[in-house]
C-alpha cells in the first residue's frame, strides 16, 4: 500500500484569481511593498539585523507563492510602480 499524502499538492487556490481580483490585488500589493521596503532595509550598509531581516525576506517570499505571487509578477509590480512615480 502506498501512501504518498505528503508528496501530493494541494492545487486549490486560497484566492480565485477569476472571482476575488480586488482582494487579490490588495494582498498583492501589500505583500509587494512590504518585500520592496525589505529588500531596500537589507541593502543599508548599517544594517545590524541582517540574518533576521534575510529570514523575514525568505518568509515572505514563500507567503507571496502560498497567494500565487511570483517573482515575475514582483517584478511588474516594481516596474509599475516606477512608471506611477
Amino acid at each position: 500500500m502506498d501512501l504518498n499524502i505528503f508528496q501530493q499538492k494541494n492545487n486549490s487556490e486560497i484566492i480565485s484569481k477569476s472571482t476575488d481580483t480586488d482582494k487579490l490585488l490588495k494582498i498583492t500589493s501589500i505583500l509587494c511593498d512590504k518585500r520592496k521596503v525589505l529588500e531596500k532595509t537589507l541593502t543599508e550598509a548599517d544594517n545590524t539585523n541582517k540574518s533576521e531581516d534575510e529570514q523575514t525576506l525568505r518568509e515572505l517570499i514563500e507567503e507571496m507563492k502560498t497567494f500565487g505571487i511570483s517573482e515575475i509578477d514582483y517584478q511588474k509590480y516594481l516596474a509599475i510602480q516606477a512608471q506611477v512615480k
